[in-house]
C-alpha cells in the first residue's frame, strides 16, 4: 500500500476548514499547528498499485455500507490479483461516510499505524453487522483499533478528532462536486472516463478496466 498527497483543490478546501492549516500557521498556537499537520498527514491517500498504471480506479465507500462490504470482501481481492498485481490498475481508497458511525470509523482508520489501514477496513466490513448492532458500536471500533496497533489513549483522542472528521466531510463534498457521487459504493475510472455506481459483479469491473487498458496501450 502506498500513500500519496491530496489534490490541490482538496488541500485548499481543507486549509480553509483548518483556518489556514499548515499553509498559514502565523498567529496559531503550537498546539493548533501540530493538530493541523497531524490532520493533513492522516488525510494522505491510501492506494494500491503503481502510480503510472494505465487505469486508475477511485473507490468511494462508507464503512457502514453493506454493498461496500460485499465489494471489498468478494470483488476487491479478484481485482487486486488480476489487475493491481499485474501492473494494469491502481486503486485509490476514499471515504464517503454516510452516517455518524461511518464517519468515526473513517477517522479512526486514518490514525492507524502504517500498513494497517486496509486490514482494518477488512475487519470492519467482515464484521459489519455485528459491530453496528452492538449497543456501543464506538467501543467496538476502539477495540478493533487497539488490535491494529493503536494504544487506547491515542485511539480515543483520534475518534474524538472533530477537525479530522470535518476534513473527511470536506473530501466527501469534493466527490459530490467533482464526480457527482451521491451514494456508495461508487467507482470512478481515469478521472471520470468511466463510472460504476453501486455493487456490481466482477465481470463489470473487468470489462471497464480491460476497455480503458486497451485505449491506453494501443
Amino acid at each position: 500500500m502506498k500513500r500519496f498527497s491530496l489534490p490541490f483543490v482538496v488541500l485548499a478546501s481543507l486549509a480553509a476548514l483548518l483556518g489556514g492549516g499548515v499553509l498559514a500557521h502565523f498567529g496559531q498556537s503550537e498546539a493548533q499547528a501540530t493538530a493541523a499537520q497531524t490532520t493533513l498527514a492522516a488525510l494522505y491517500e491510501h492506494s494500491q498499485g503503481e502510480v503510472d498504471a494505465p487505469v486508475t480506479m477511485i473507490e468511494y465507500s462508507s464503512l457502514t455500507c453493506p454493498h461496500c462490504a460485499d465489494f471489498n470482501i468478494k470483488i476487491l481481492p479478484k481485482l487486486i490479483e488480476h489487475y493491481v498485481n499485474t501492473g494494469k490498475l491502481r486503486i485509490i481508497y476514499r471515504d464517503f461516510p454516510s452516517d455518524a458511525y461511518a464517519l468515526r470509523a473513517s477517522v479512526l482508520a486514518r490514525c492507524l499505524p502504517d500498513g494497517q489501514y486496509l486490514p482494518f477496513l477488512h475487519v470492519l466490513y467482515s464484521n459489519l453487522e455485528s459491530w453496528l448492532k452492538n449497543p456501543k458500536p464506538l467501543d467496538v471500533l476502539l477495540r478493533y483499533a487497539q488490535m491494529a496497533g493503536l494504544d487506547a489513549e491515542r485511539a480515543q483522542v483520534c475518534i474524538d478528532d472533530n477537525q479530522l472528521a470535518d476534513a473527511l466531510i470536506a473530501l466527501r463534498q469534493e466527490a459530490v462536486e467533482r464526480y457527482k457521487v451521491e451514494g456508495t459504493p461508487a467507482f470512478i475510472f481515469n478521472d471520470g472516463a468511466q463510472q460504476i455506481i453501486g455493487y456490481r459483479p466482477y465481470e463489470d469491473f473487468a470489462r471497464v478496466i480491460d476497455d480503458l487498458f486497451a485505449q491506453k496501450t494501443h
